[in-house]
């Protein structure tokens, strides 16, 4: 039914395929070995939820850029705002004579 030349054609590539998937089954069949016996974290409850105390990090990072940031735009625009203020104030307060401060 088969012949000599038939199997010799296809040895090479039973070579090839033995040695090719055999180690990666051996290594499968090793590590769901090692499994089988070992208890899955994930029946427990939870002490916190997974990356929390990243989290909390992230949030106090973005609230330093964030005060950094409001100080970084707001700062110049009220030195800018007292300045340009300054002569109103000066002449309003001298005219109800409250303050001689600004003079």
């Amino acid at each position: 039914m088969f012949s000599y030349e038939f199997f010799s054609t296809l040895l090479p590539a039973f070579i090839v395929l033995g040695t090719g998937l055999l180690p990666p089954i051996v290594i499968f069949y090793i590590f769901k070995q090692r499994t089988k016996t070992r208890k899955s974290p994930l029946n427990m409850e939870l002490l916190r939820a997974p990356g929390e105390s990243l989290r909390k990090q992230i949030d106090e990072l973005n609230d330093t850029i964030s005060e950094k940031l409001m100080f970084l735009f707001v700062g110049p625009i009220s030195i800018y705002s007292a300045v340009l203020s300054k002569p109103f104030f000066r002449e309003s307060l001298l005219l109800c004579g409250c303050c001689s401060f600004f003079q």
